[in-house]
C-alpha cells in the first residue's frame, strides 16, 4: 500500500513535506503500529516529521455507539423481528403491507436492515417502534409458531421501553451525524459539533430522571408505566460520553490553534495555542505572537473578518507578505480533513455510476465519469455540443483526442440517468 500512495504522489510531483495530516477511518492495515501505512508514512524521510495522524469524525461518532450487552440483545432481537417480518418470504412481505395500509399505520412497511457504515440504526428503529402496536397485532394473528416468540418479547415492557431509549438516543447521534457530513465542512466546525453534543449528552442525563424531554417515545412508555427502571440508560449515556472523549483524544492536540482561527479577535497572544502551533504544527512563537498583536490591531482586517466565511477570510484577505507566519498557521487547519466523508461521497458516486445496466463500462470510461461526478465546475454544455459532431448512435468527435470524446460521452450518460 506505501508504494501505491508514493507512486501516486510522485506520478504528480507533489512534495511529501508539505502533508500535513492524514485522516483513517481505523482500519488495521491503515493505522496499524509496525508496517502499516500510517507508521511507514511517518517513519519516511521524505515525508514530514510532524505529520498529523487521527481517526475519521464521522467514523468516530458511528464506532462510539457500538451497543454492549443488554442493549446488543435488544438490538439484535428487533433485528431478528425485522427480518422476520420482511424478508421470511414475499407471501409474507405483501401481507404485512397490506395490513398496515389498511390499519393506517404510520409507515406502511418495514426497512430491511443493513449494517454499512453510516448509521442505518436509527432510521430502522424509528419505523419499527413507530408501528409497534400494529405488529403486535399482526403477529398476535399470525398462524406461525416464532411469531408468538416475537410477540412475548414485544409484550415484555423493559424491552419495549429499551426498544424506546434506543430509538430516542440514535435519533440523537443521527442528526449528529449528518452534521458532521457535506462539502466544505472545516476542522474548527466539526470539532465544535462533537463538542457540542458531548454537552447535551450531560443533559440528557439529568432529563432521564426528570420529564424525559429529549426522549419523546421513552416517555409514553413511563407516562404508561411508572415502574420503569431509567439507571440502565443514564449508564449507557454515561458510557458513550466517556467514548466520545477517549475517542476524540486526537483532536485536542490542535484544539487551542483551531479555537484562535475561528475567534482570533479574542485569544491572547501569549495563550497555549502559542505553544500548540510551536509544538504541532512547527511555528516560530516569537514571530507568531508578534504578528498576532499587530494582526488584532487591524481595524480594517476586523470589520471584513465579521463580513466573510473564515476560509475566505484567511485565503482572500490575509496578506503573507504582512502576517507571513499567521497566514502558514491558518492555512494548515485549513487544509485538514476532519472526516474521510469526500472519499465516501466518491465512493457511492462509484456505486452508482457501476451499476447493473452498464455492460460496457470501461476503465477509462468510469475515470472520465467519476470526474464529471465528483467535479463542482459546472460547464457550458451548449458551447462544448457546439463543438461536436455526432453519427447515429455512435460517439464521433472533430477533435482527435479520444479523451476528450470520452468525457463528453461520460456526460451524456450522466444527462441521460440523471
Amino acid at each position: 500500500m506505501i508504494e501505491a500512495v508514493m507512486d501516486y504522489f510522485d506520478k504528480d510531483e507533489l512534495d511529501l513535506k508539505k502533508l500535513l495530516s492524514v485522516t483513517t477511518d481505523g482500519a488495521p492495515a491503515i493505522v496499524g503500529s509496525k508496517k502499516e501505512l500510517v507508521h511507514l508514512m511517518s517513519s519516511n524521510a521524505r515525508c514530514n516529521e510532524n505529520l498529523i495522524s487521527y481517526h475519521c469524525i464521522i467514523h468516530q461518532t458511528v464506532l462510539c455507539c457500538k451497543l454492549k450487552h443488554h442493549f446488543e440483545r435488544i438490538m439484535q432481537e428487533v433485528m431478528k423481528k425485522m427480518n422476520f417480518l420482511r424478508a421470511k418470504s414475499s407471501l409474507q412481505h405483501r401481507e404485512l403491507k397490506s395490513f398496515l395500509e389498511e390499519y393506517n399505520a404510520q409507515c406502511d412497511d418495514l426497512l430491511l436492515h443493513n449494517n454499512v457504515r453510516w448509521l442505518s440504526k436509527g432510521c430502522v428503529l424509528e419505523i419499527f417502534f413507530s408501528i409497534l402496536e400494529h405488529l403486535k397485532t399482526y403477529l398476535f394473528n399470525s398462524d406461525q409458531t416464532s411469531a408468538n416468540v416475537y410477540l412475548s418479547f414485544l409484550n415484555d415492557k423493559e424491552n419495549v421501553a429499551a426498544i424506546a431509549f434506543l430509538t430516542d438516543i440514535f435519533k440523537h447521534i443521527n442528526d449528529l451525524n449528518l452534521k458532521l457530513q457535506g462539502k466544505g465542512k472545516l476542522v474548527w466546525e466539526l470539532m465544535a459539533g462533537v463538542k457540542s453534543f458531548s454537552r447535551k449528552l450531560d443533559l440528557f442525563i439529568n432529563d432521564l430522571g426528570n420529564k424525559c424531554l429529549h426522549f419523546p417515545n421513552l416517555n409514553k412508555i413511563i407516562s404508561r408505566d411508572n415502574e420503569i427502571d431509567v439507571g440502565q440508560y443514564k449508564t449507557f449515556i454515561t458510557d458513550l460520553k466517556l467514548e466520545f472523549k477517549n475517542r476524540f483524544a486526537d483532536f485536542e492536540k490542535i484544539a487551542n490553534v483551531v479555537e484562535i482561527l475561528s475567534s482570533i479577535y479574542f485569544s491572547h497572544p501569549d495563550g497555549e495555542w502559542s505553544n500548540e502551533a510551536a509544538i504541532v504544527f512547527g511555528s516560530d512563537k516569537a514571530t507568531l505572537q508578534m504578528e498576532m498583536i499587530d494582526f488584532q490591531e487591524n481595524t480594517v482586517l476586523q470589520h471584513k473578518y465579521a463580513e466573510v466565511s473564515s476560509e475566505e477570510f484567511w485565503i482572500k484577505f490575509v496578506c503573507g507578505n504582512k502576517y507571513p507566519e499567521l497566514q502558514k498557521l491558518a492555512f494548515k487547519p485549513l487544509t485538514l480533513f476532519g472526516s474521510t466523508y469526500i472519499c465516501e461521497a466518491a465512493f457511492s458516486k462509484m456505486n452508482f455510476i457501476k451499476n447493473k445496466f452498464r455492460s460496457r463500462l470501461t476503465n477509462e470510461h468510469l475515470q472520465d465519469l467519476m470526474l464529471i461526478a465528483c467535479t463542482n465546475s459546472t460547464p457550458n454544455f451548449r458551447q462544448i455540443v457546439s463543438q461536436f459532431t455526432w453519427l447515429g448512435n455512435e460517439k464521433y468527435a472533430k477533435f482527435g483526442d479520444t479523451r476528450v470524446s470520452n468525457v463528453f460521452y461520460g456526460m451524456r450518460i450522466l444527462l441521460f440517468i440523471g
